[in-house]
């Protein structure tokens, strides 16, 4: 929704497929497809992260303020409940594993950015 410049709201509130007749409508790319914007926003997802990677991201940084980690909820259907270390890194394994990242760094692989069409930053990835 950001690379639309649409509110993060609308986007639960219209299917893919809305968005695509709004993509299209505004661009004129008739053969734009839902696969297309699905594409397009796992690639700027991609982009993003190489950046933050060079920019020295790591698995390590990807973690839940201490708060959530210590302080447990203090009502709610999740009352008492706290998110230990060992749960967040089996979800970051997931996670990584689902991005097609590697899943000790937290780097996109080189195979998911040929996947994206995004090989001019395969070397880059290779060098960090």
């Amino acid at each position: 929704m950001d690379a639309l410049g649409g509110c993060k709201f609308m986007g639960a509130l219209l299917k893919a497929e809305d968005l695509v007749e709004l993509i299209k409508c505004a661009t004129g790319w008739d053969d734009f497809t839902v696969d297309d914007f699905r594409k397009s926003g796992e690639r700027i997802y991609n982009l993003v992260r190489v950046y933050c990677n060079r920019e020295g991201i790591r698995r390590k940084d990807d973690t839940l303020p201490e708060r959530l980690m210590k302080e447990p909820l203090p009502a709610g259907p999740a009352e008492g409940m706290v998110i230990d270390m060992e749960t967040l890194e089996m979800l970051k394994d997931a996670y990584y594993k689902f991005r097609g990242w590697d899943l000790t760094s937290g780097i996109p692989s080189p195979e998911k950015l040929k996947e994206l069409g995004l090989n001019e930053l395969i070397e880059d990835v290779k060098k960090m």
